[in-house]
């Protein structure tokens, strides 16, 4: 029992270095070894915090794996919301005045209550559906489930996973 504890907590910890590797050169910006000696301790450092965590049951909700299936979705709406801002900021740089743009919307989720787990879920939707450059979620309601979000243009993709 033991040793099956101390191989899934240095898995947890290996999974985070490796997923946390990459970002770190998306970060950093530079392409050297040196860089890379940094990113690959930070992010051991890192993991190793990660499995800490875990193992002391501090973060027994965990990382839900279906959670994850709607980032490649988000990636895309983030670059296309990419182009929506910048059609926007170019029309008010050619008009010469900033016209009044957004609106305030309400969406319905499923993240009610004050447990863990549905702290972890506001969080996670709140983290994803901000992701994109179009929407911003202001506040997810613990009683209703309800989030408010503001949105530049209004486009119910930029609000995903909401």
């Amino acid at each position: 029992m033991q040793r099956r504890l101390l191989v899934r907590t240095a898995a947890t910890g290996l999974g985070w270095a490796c997923a946390l590797f990459p970002l770190w050169f998306l970060f950093a910006g530079q392409w050297d070894v040196f860089t890379a000696l940094w990113g690959a301790g930070a992010s051991l450092l890192a993991g190793a915090g990660a499995a800490v965590v875990a193992s002391r049951g501090l973060m027994p909700w965990g990382l839900r794996a279906r959670w994850l299936g709607a980032v490649p979705s988000l990636l895309w709406q983030a670059a296309v919301d990419f182009g929506v801002i910048t059609a926007v900021l170019a029309r008010s740089v050619v008009r010469g005045r900033r016209d009044s743009v957004g609106s305030f919307v309400h969406r319905r989720t499923q993240a009610t209550g004050t447990d863990r787990r549905a702290a972890a879920l506001r969080a996670w939707l709140t983290l994803a559906a901000t992701y994109s450059p179009n929407a911003y979620v202001i506040d997810i309601d613990r009683a209703t489930g309800q989030a408010l979000l503001h949105d530049l243009r209004p486009m119910r993709a930029s609000e995903e996973p909401l």
